[in-house]
């Protein structure tokens, strides 16, 4: 499982934190079709959108 979260975090970009507090509710269908991960920062509150590669999905 470890190995899974770092590889989907070097796929992504986002920090250990960040993967760790995802939920089914930030992935979202996005416009062309691919699934997104869309979040708020938490310092910031500016919304985050990721798209998520063919190799960070399960």
């Amino acid at each position: 499982m470890v190995k899974d979260l770092f590889v989907f975090s070097c796929y992504t970009g986002l920090s250990y934190i960040y993967v760790i507090n995802l939920t089914e509710e930030n992935i979202n269908l996005g416009i062309d079709g691919e699934l997104w991960i869309i979040k708020k920062r938490e310092k910031t509150n500016k919304l985050l959108r990721i798209p998520i590669l063919p190799k960070a999905k399960p």
